[in-house]
């Protein structure tokens, strides 16, 4: 047997190892896209894009809102569905306080969020990733 040459052996294995690799996992991304006042309340409007690969007919998080000290200033539950799957779905709702007086916002649960048409409850805190446009932060 020839031994193959060194840089097509070299090629030939990095092929092989990415071949081996797992996919990247199916996400739910959150995005914070803009924190305005309105009416003297911040107005937070988020994006939520679904790659979970099915509509989640049930979707909640409870956020922690943080002051610009690091201190929790309130707590809100907030419902986002339905989520349709492949898309990237707005929501928009108050934080029932100026936005000067938020410096972080945290999502600390996804207590309901079930896939459409199936009675059993996913894990959508493992598969989420966040990040934010704003000066507020977003974190999990």
């Amino acid at each position: 047997m020839t031994p193959l040459p060194g840089r097509f052996a070299a090629g030939l294995c990095a092929l092989l190892l990415l071949a081996a690799t797992p996919a990247l996992a199916e996400q739910l991304g959150i995005e914070l896209n803009r924190a305005a006042d309105e009416n003297g309340r911040c107005q937070a409007s988020f994006l939520v894009r679904n790659g979970l690969g099915h509509t989640l007919d049930r979707f909640s998080l409870d956020l922690y809102l943080f002051d610009a000290g690091g201190r929790v200033a309130s707590r809100i539950l907030v419902d986002l569905a339905p989520v349709p799957d492949g898309r990237t779905t707005p929501f928009s709702f108050s934080l029932d306080r100026p936005c000067a007086e938020l410096g972080s916002i945290l999502i600390a649960a996804a207590p309901s969020c079930r896939a459409q048409g199936n009675a059993a409850t996913l894990d959508c805190m493992a598969a989420l990733s966040v990040s934010s446009r704003d000066r507020l932060a977003l974190e999990k």
